[in-house]
């Protein structure tokens, strides 16, 4: 059992060079990041993995007038197994709601979320002990988006100890963040992921 904590206060007073007006440069700022998770680690002879719980916090204050509190919490979980004929899985979940509020000069500009559930599977099997051959796919549920399959697969050879080729492929996907949708340019609110 595990349990991480970390808050950092940050304040800065940059003025910037004497005889510029720098009017809405935020010269001075009052930055809260916090984060905290628990985590539980089991081992066996043929199994291992964790279950996580986790947040990440923030809170910023510039003198130009933002303000804004954001968060990101969550819950992972997987489980490794080693099974006959050197067949190696890993089967988990991945559960995250992140977003926050934003305020410019004290007009509120919103609060936004997003949720995303991942389910996903990996298989890993050697063969004849310098090759080794694996797949994967992660499905993945954004509340935004709906639902995204994203498959992978991928090969080692060890040519000598020392020495491995490595070749994958796999679907790349990401979902637009926050900041990306509506904080500042070049924000775009019809971005797809």
């Amino acid at each position: 059992i595990n349990l991480n904590g970390s808050v950092t206060p940050y304040r800065f007073n940059d003025p910037g060079p004497e005889g510029i007006d720098l009017r809405g440069y935020f010269e001075q700022g009052d930055i809260t990041r916090s984060s905290v998770d628990f985590t539980i680690s089991n081992t066996y002879s043929n199994s291992d993995g964790i279950i996580k719980i986790h947040g990440n916090f923030g809170e910023h204050d510039l003198s130009d007038g933002w303000y804004s509190e954001d968060q990101t919490n969550g819950i992972l979980a997987y489980q490794n197994f080693k099974l006959k004929y050197d067949i190696q899985t890993t089967v988990g979940l991945d559960v995250k709601r992140f977003g926050g509020t934003a305020l410019s000069s004290g007009t509120k500009l919103g609060t936004y979320f997003n949720d995303e559930v991942a389910s996903y599977v990996h298989v890993q099997k050697k063969f004849i002990k310098r090759l080794i051959i694996d797949t994967g796919i992660r499905f993945e549920n954004n509340s935004n988006f709906g639902w995204e399959r994203i498959p992978r697969a991928g090969i080692v050879y060890r040519g000598t100890p020392n020495t491995s080729f490595r070749a994958s492929a796999s679907k790349g996907f990401r979902s637009p963040s926050i900041r990306d949708f509506f904080l500042f340019n070049p924000a775009n609110n019809k971005l797809k992921p």
